[in-house]
């Protein structure tokens, strides 16, 4: 009993040397925070009083800038206000002639054009004459133009992709990774399924789960059916009118 007592103080006497020797680290590495903290508040009143130089040196020179645009603009002015004076004087220094009696001026009325059977034309109507018969040129010309863009309009209309305004719904079982995207390649989601979720079909979807037996498909009305069985970790598509899915 008593060696264990004394095994026991031993362990004691370790322990407190050991805790004491950690809170002398712990108090050092204290002293040398706060030493760098001190350090960077003196750095940072450096850079405060470098920056209030800074700040007023900016305003000195902003000061000047102005103080100099003020002068440029009075030298302007001194200048146009110079050349005004020196033409004014030219006018001044030139002799005068007298002035020649006006004379009566005569009322010429232009004479009128006149077609090459004779008969007198006005201007006004000749150019409504010549606009008809520019807008039934035109009209000639464009006519068969119009009706082939009208054509290729009405094909491409035709030939857009359907858009189904269908919905495709999924719904897990157990929770199972999920991911759906179109045909484009845009994801739609990815992340757990939990419960069921409904994506608009459109153009066609593309559905992968990582459990595909726990998911179960439908659209819209149709009974749902079962993804696919446990080892087709595939992409799956659905596409407008296709009761069924098909592989990519």
């Amino acid at each position: 009993m008593k060696q264990f007592l004394v095994g026991l103080r031993q362990q004691f006497r370790e322990q407190a040397r050991q805790d004491a020797e950690e809170r002398r680290q712990l108090e050092d590495g204290l002293q040398a925070a706060q030493r760098q903290f001190q350090e960077l508040q003196d750095q940072q009143s450096v850079l405060l009083s470098r920056l209030q130089a800074q700040t007023q040196r900016v305003g000195e020179l902003e000061q000047a800038l102005a103080s100099a645009e003020q002068a440029r603009v009075s030298a302007e002015q001194a200048r146009v206000s110079a050349e005004q004076a020196r033409e004014v004087a030219e006018v001044a220094s030139r002799p005068q002639r007298p002035a020649a009696p006006e004379r009566p001026r005569e009322l010429v009325t232009p004479p009128r054009r006149r077609h090459r059977t004779g008969w007198p034309v006005d201007a006004a109507w000749a150019k409504v004459f010549m606009g008809a018969v520019l807008i039934g040129f035109i009209a000639g010309l464009g006519g068969p133009w119009i009706q082939r863009r009208l054509q290729q309009q009405q094909a491409l209309s035709g030939s857009a992709p359907i858009t189904s305004q269908e919905q495709l719904y999924l719904q897990a079982m157990e929770p199972s990774w999920l991911e759906v995207r179109r045909l484009d390649g845009t994801m739609l989601f990815a992340g757990e399924l939990e419960g069921e979720k409904q994506f608009p079909l459109g153009e066609g979807v593309e559905v992968s789960a990582g459990r595909p037996d726990l998911v179960t498909v439908r659209v819209d009305n149709q009974p749902p059916r079962v993804l696919g069985r446990i080892e087709e970790v595939d992409w799956h598509r659905f596409q407008p009118g296709s009761l069924g899915a098909e592989q990519p």
